[in-house]
């Protein structure tokens, strides 16, 4: 009866035990907006656009707080770009947001000397992006959308290692949100993506460093 007893007892222990360690596997990080998950967000609307249940905008204008800068690492070819605009961009419950564009502003090639690029403005071919969340800290991995190609802008002039024309940026970027947990009504993102994206077949650096909010003024985050 007693060694019964011991069994019976043991065999509960590991199953609450796996019992907790599924349960705190399953949690998993999430969009908030104002101290809600945004899976129990309801439709809405926010600058002229209509959200469907589980959606949040992202406001249009974006701070730029360091320009965003694109280097091709092998190669004297570096693009900086001043300003950037959100074109419909959204949170979408769990962990994904994305937007139809982003445009760059105020572009240009700062060297080589020779090396232009047509017009001020690169705008990306729509964007997924996926929010991750480890140790505290939130990173966001921006992507295509579809295929590797995120803009082709075309470059003039001298630019050197076959830079002339039409070129594609392809590839993939990680950002990091360093107090994305907590709720804010703005937050920064700060880009280093090394060795993700390549102009034509040369391996590039991207950074920069923005500050963006949602398109209601909310504060919203993302954890567990």
């Amino acid at each position: 009866m007693m060694r019964s007893t011991k069994i019976a007892l043991l065999l509960a222990a590991i199953m609450c035990v796996c019992g907790g360690t599924a349960a705190s596997a399953s949690a998993a990080a999430e969009w908030w907006v104002s101290g809600t998950k945004l899976s129990e967000k309801l439709a809405g609307e926010a600058e002229g656009r209509k959200f469907a249940a589980g959606e949040e905008g992202i406001a249009k204008a974006i701070t730029v707080l360091k320009p965003s800068i694109l280097k091709a690492e092998k190669i004297k070819l570096t693009l900086e770009c001043t300003k950037l605009e959100d074109k419909e961009g959204f949170l979408k419950a769990p962990n994904a947001n994305g937007a139809a564009s982003l445009e760059f502003k105020g572009c240009k090639a700062t060297e080589p000397s020779g090396c232009k690029i047509s017009g001020e403005v690169i705008a990306t071919k729509p964007v997924s992006s996926e929010a991750k969340e480890a140790g505290g800290k939130d990173s966001i991995l921006f992507k295509p959308k579809t295929g590797e190609t995120f803009v082709e802008p075309i470059f003039e002039g001298t630019c050197g290692a076959g830079i002339e024309g039409p070129v594609p940026i392809k590839g993939k970027c990680t950002v990091e949100a360093p107090n994305g947990t907590e709720e804010k009504t703005k937050h920064v993102i700060v880009a280093a993506c090394k060795e993700e994206l390549s102009i034509g077949t040369n391996k590039a650096e991207f950074k920069g460093e923005f500050e963006l909010g949602d398109s209601n003024g909310t504060p919203f985050s993302f954890h567990e």
